[in-house]
């Protein structure tokens, strides 16, 4: 239930992240970071916060191609 329930905050913090988005690196940058740092306030670990942030930015540099 703990993974369901991480999965659907994921997901809500990407779509209210997403208008922010542009093809700009610096730009996704900053959106895995906030996108990070949402991830902690919601009690994440600062690793795997870090880790799904990543994956994140490079979803949005493949997504934007």
């Amino acid at each position: 239930m703990q993974l369901v329930q991480l999965i659907i905050r994921s997901i809500q913090l990407l779509w209210q992240l997403y208008p922010t988005l542009s093809h700009s690196y610096f730009q996704r940058r900053k959106a895995g970071k906030l996108f990070q740092d949402q991830l902690i306030k919601h009690g994440i670990s600062q690793e795997e916060a870090k880790r799904l942030a990543q994956t994140y930015v490079t979803f949005l540099h493949l997504y934007q191609k």
